[in-house]
């Protein structure tokens, strides 16, 4: 029975001695000074570490500082943070924060390649043990993060030449569906004056085959932003300063126990690293070219050059057909300068095909057919199809319609005499009063020249006027 009470008593005890450990009573943590002297330069895995991975030959070199942050006017002094780990979360929700860190600061002299970095030495303490909840702390892990700040060296030069012959390669193409941009946030470019590393820290990864640097840029430049539809890329909403493209890139070397490779350009990091912003507006709302639309190289260190709408566009359509429409028409009514207009429908070359207007104008003129304007064009309806970037020489065709009327002379007995002094026969002197009601619809081929909509075939007008 006795035995029985003590037994209880010590259940009562390891209760109690737990319930004070896991109920906000926690240890105390070593001192920050006690943890910062045990690594610092002399300490064996921290200068192994500084000579294999980051190549400094003299490890006892470097400035070691009780300091959790890069920078050096506003220092933050090194502290405890403590948090539930997920191996904490894994063996008992209810234990609580079991986890401790305290970071360094670790500043480097130049290395072998004559690179300098700023490193976070970052400490860790646990209080799990043989995945049980101790009533202490222990010392847990030790490792560098990713660089706070890498200055010098052969690296920047080389990184940068990298990625600019990387961005060089990238060429445009005019129409946005048909574009496959490594990365798109440098298509609305128009000029780029330069590309600077960012102030972002950059991410370095080590494997036992190679490692590799994460690093952010930022294209400084003009950019251009589009108006809906934005994918035509024929309206420009706006047109901007000082504007900011931020991409992150991917750089490679192979390395092995005695030997490090060449660092090679590997490609572009997605994620929130790359983004645009564009600066400040100019209020220009004319169009210039891209480095989607022409290629990055043809906008790196360039004056923006205009931009023409382009032809596969809606607003391009609308534009072609309303003026090919007041062009002709003139062409077909004798106004002066009709026919420098009309040229600019044309191939370059293309006389047969003014000649062929100009025989149906002069056939239409000396038969008195005058143009009759339908409800939405001017005697001449033009409509185009078949307008795809690379397609046009395949599938472009115009729809080219005349309308016409020749007035009946009815009592006006001068005009019957008009008409028929200029050889009118008599059936068609007779035939309604000589009437005449003129619509004739041809095809013409169309194809792409120098970023314009052009004819290439001569008209071939087939119904007879009679006369």
């Amino acid at each position: 029975m006795k035995t029985n009470k003590h037994i209880i008593v010590l259940i009562a005890c390891c209760i109690s001695i737990l319930s004070l450990s896991v109920n906000g009573q926690a240890p105390a943590l070593p001192s920050i000074e006690s943890v910062f002297k045990q690594y610092q330069a002399g300490n064996t895995f921290v200068s192994k570490s500084l000579r294999e991975k980051y190549l400094i030959a003299n490890p006892a070199a470097c400035k070691f500082e009780m300091q959790q942050n890069a920078s050096v006017d506003s220092p933050v002094k090194s502290e405890w943070n403590v948090f539930k780990s997920n191996q904490g979360y894994r063996l008992n929700w209810y234990w609580p924060e079991d986890r401790a860190t305290v970071t360094f600061k670790v500043t480097t002299p130049p290395n072998k390649e004559g690179v300098k970095y700023v490193l976070p030495l970052v400490v860790e303490y646990s209080r799990i043990k043989s995945s049980v909840l101790q009533n202490s702390w222990s010392y847990y892990s030790w490792h560098f993060g990713n660089p706070w700040r890498v200055e010098g060296g052969k690296e920047d030069a080389l990184f940068h030449e990298l990625l600019v012959a990387s961005l060089f390669q990238m060429e445009g193409h005019p129409a946005a569906y048909s574009r496959e941009m490594d990365i798109q946030l440098v298509e609305p470019f128009t000029s780029i004056s330069k590309i600077e590393k960012s102030e972002r820290p950059e991410r370095r990864e080590s494997y036992s085959d190679k490692e590799s640097v994460i690093r952010q840029y930022v294209l400084t430049g003009e950019t251009i932003e589009y108006d809906i539809p934005a994918e035509e890329e024929a309206i420009a909403k706006e047109n901007y300063t000082n504007s900011k493209g931020y991409i992150e890139v991917v750089f490679e070397r192979s390395v092995n126990k005695t030997q490090r490779g060449d660092w090679t350009f590997v490609g572009f990091e997605g994620g929130p690293g790359n983004k645009i912003e564009h600066g400040t507006p100019t209020g220009d709302k004319n169009l210039y070219r891209t480095a989607g639309a022409v290629g990055f190289r043809e906008v790196y260190q360039k004056e923006k050059q205009p931009a023409e709408i382009p032809y596969f566009s809606d607003l391009y359509e609308e534009m072609y057909t309303k003026n090919a429409k007041e062009a002709f028409a003139d062409f077909f009514l004798g106004k002066p300068g009709a026919e420098e207009k009309i040229k600019a429908f044309i191939v370059p070359g293309g006389d047969e095909i003014i000649k062929a207007f100009k025989d149906q104008a002069d056939k239409l003129k000396n038969t008195f057919v005058e143009l009759k304007p339908g409800d939405d064009h001017p005697g001449v309806d033009i409509a185009i199809s078949g307008i795809s970037f690379g397609k046009v020489a395949e599938r472009g065709k115009m729809y080219f319609n005349l309308q016409g009327k020749r007035k009946g002379y009815g009592e006006d007995k001068s005009l019957k005499k008009k008409y028929q002094e200029a050889g009118m026969s008599k059936e068609a002197l007779s035939k309604f009063e000589a009437q005449f009601d003129y619509q004739e619809t041809i095809y013409l081929k169309l194809v792409e020249f120098e970023g314009k909509i052009l004819i290439s075939e001569a008209p071939v007008f087939t119904q007879i006027i009679d006369f």
